[in-house]
């Protein structure tokens, strides 16, 4: 199985791009090729190459499941570090 970027993914079209990591040419997707769960601009995903209506393009997409390191997940979720390490008030 082939893995890429998510260079541009338009909702209301449903359409986009996936930018190979093999740094290959661009391939085209429509969302009837997304399986799972939905995709968007920069999610890593993983497809096969297929042929479509225009041409060679993505087949069978799925998003790829990232595991985040806890310091990361608590940058990016503030409100839920701290609810599980409460701030603490340094003039206390």
């Amino acid at each position: 199985m082939n893995t890429g970027t998510v260079k541009f993914y338009n909702r209301m079209h449903k359409f986009g791009f996936i930018t190979p990591e093999d740094s290959g040419t661009e391939l085209f997707f429509h969302a009837t090729d997304v399986t799972g769960s939905k995709v968007a601009d920069g999610d890593k995903v993983e497809y096969e190459i297929g042929e479509g209506r225009k041409g060679i393009q993505a087949k069978n997409v799925s998003k790829i499941k990232s595991e985040v390191a806890p310091e990361v997940a608590s940058e990016a979720a503030p409100e839920v570090a701290s609810e599980v390490a409460p701030e603490v008030d340094p003039e206390e």
